[in-house]
């Protein structure tokens, strides 16, 4: 695990990042469409898709040249998305609103939610998403302990997912609020 240490540290920022936009997600759009089972659903099912996409993005970015450069810089475009959001959420809300307003009325929670949370959250899920396949190549120089290594990578990611679900909820949004939160973990990929 020793030569491995900054690569475990990354997955389990990046999973703690995962969590902590999703769950101050939920809290940036509440306002505008309150936290109900449906803006849930939405909230994960579309972090989900961007994290399955990312998935598969980074596995065929992985298998090129560089993938470990690629990596920081996949993780470094993550925090500066996620570092704006709480500069320009509250206009992609409007303007996704506006635009499900003037083409569909009746589904102006439902449809202004989706393309809010599209807008917002997809990108940076997708990078972190792509972040796992990279890591997984860089972290495996051999096939005698794949198995071992890729355990302890998806093992500090949920750890670190544990960590973002935890910190937002009973620390840094009730001490800083949603928008530091974000800043948070935006400079936390940044370590």
């Amino acid at each position: 695990m020793g030569t491995n240490f900054f690569l475990y540290l990354t997955t389990f920022v990046c999973g703690a990042s995962i969590m902590g936009v999703e769950l101050s997600a939920s809290r940036f759009m509440a306002p505008y469409y309150g936290s109900s089972s449906i803006i849930w659903t939405i909230i994960i099912g579309v972090l989900l898709v961007a994290m399955s996409v990312g998935n598969f993005l980074g596995g065929i970015l992985a298998d090129r040249p560089e993938a470990e450069s690629r990596l920081y810089l996949l993780i470094w475009l993550c925090s500066i998305w996620i570092a704006v959001i709480p500069f320009v959420g509250k206009y992609a809300i409007l303007l996704s609103t506006s635009a499900i307003l003037f083409l569909s009325p009746d589904l102006l929670i439902v449809g202004g939610s989706l393309f809010s949370c599209l807008a917002l959250f997809f990108l940076p899920c997708l990078l972190l998403g792509a972040v796992s396949p990279c890591l997984a190549k860089v972290a495996t120089k051999n096939l005698e302990n794949n198995g071992r290594v890729l355990g302890e990578l998806f093992g500090f990611s949920t750890l670190g997912s544990i960590v973002g679900t935890i910190l937002p909820t009973f620390v840094s949004i009730p001490l800083i609020g949603t928008s530091k939160t974000f800043f948070l973990f935006a400079a936390m990929m940044n370590f």
